[in-house]
């Protein structure tokens, strides 16, 4: 089973409505506008997702992406889960864009 496979099997991303995504012309990305009012259980899948598809360190990522839209609790959540389950097992995606 691929990364993207468990993405889709065990976080959900699959059930999320097309809204919640934006273009894809590269990895996975969200719509700001859905994410900002998304419960909070979909906040952490649509995250999660994004980290998986660069496969950066999540410490370094996650706050710089979504700082100011999703809660700082809700963010160490992610990076603690992250952490948890991989370790150190995860590398920086060289073409990864965290700025969009």
């Amino acid at each position: 089973m691929g990364l993207n496979d468990r993405i889709d099997d065990e976080d959900g991303i699959v059930n999320l409505p097309p809204d919640a995504f934006g273009q894809f012309d590269g990895p996975i990305d969200q719509d700001d506008h859905w994410l900002l009012t998304a419960e909070r259980k979909d906040q952490l899948v649509v995250m999660r997702a994004w980290f998986m598809a660069r496969y950066c360190d999540p410490a370094n990522v996650l706050p710089k992406r979504f700082s100011g839209i999703v809660d700082d609790e809700a963010i160490q959540e992610v990076i603690d889960e992250i952490h948890s389950e991989l370790g150190n097992l995860y590398a920086p995606e060289r073409n990864a864009n965290v700025s969009e």
